[in-house]
């Protein structure tokens, strides 16, 4: 291994070389021991983990931030408004409901009527031609 091959492990695990893989530790701590390029490498990745860690800490809340947070919506109430189902939307729902519900029972009730059991079914076949305008019957 290399300080270069070194320096590649490091960007990949990091600086703590228990978190390496066995045989690339091994290999890394007897490059440590020969080359002082290698050990400042070690020494600069520590200290970029240390900052890391500082920067990712949660800033202090400045006091009395909560507490004004939580008086926003005490000093500008929300203004009332009408509720979204209204009597128009009412209708226009309840319209297009009882649409589709008598589109159903015609549609049940005619489908039953035409084939009922006990028909024959070639008399139906008549109908099918009729409903989608074929010019000859089935047989």
């Amino acid at each position: 291994m290399n300080v270069e091959d070194f320096q590649d492990l490091l960007d990949a695990y990091g600086p703590d070389l228990n978190a390496w893989q066995d045989g690339e530790r091994e290999v890394a701590e007897r490059l440590l021991e020969d080359s002082p390029e290698a050990r400042r490498r070690l020494a600069s990745a520590w200290e970029l983990e240390a900052r890391l860690h500082v920067a990712l800490l949660p800033a202090p809340v400045p006091p009395g931030l909560r507490e004004a947070v939580l008086q926003v919506p005490r000093r500008h109430p929300r203004a009332s408004r009408p509720p979204a189902w209204g009597w128009g939307m009412r209708l226009a729902w309840g319209g297009s409901f009882g649409a589709v519900l008598a589109s159903g029972v015609l549609g049940f009730v005619l489908g039953a009527g035409l084939l009922s059991p006990g028909d024959d079914p070639l008399e139906s076949v008549d109908v099918v031609a009729l409903v989608y305008g074929a010019e000859e019957d089935l047989p």
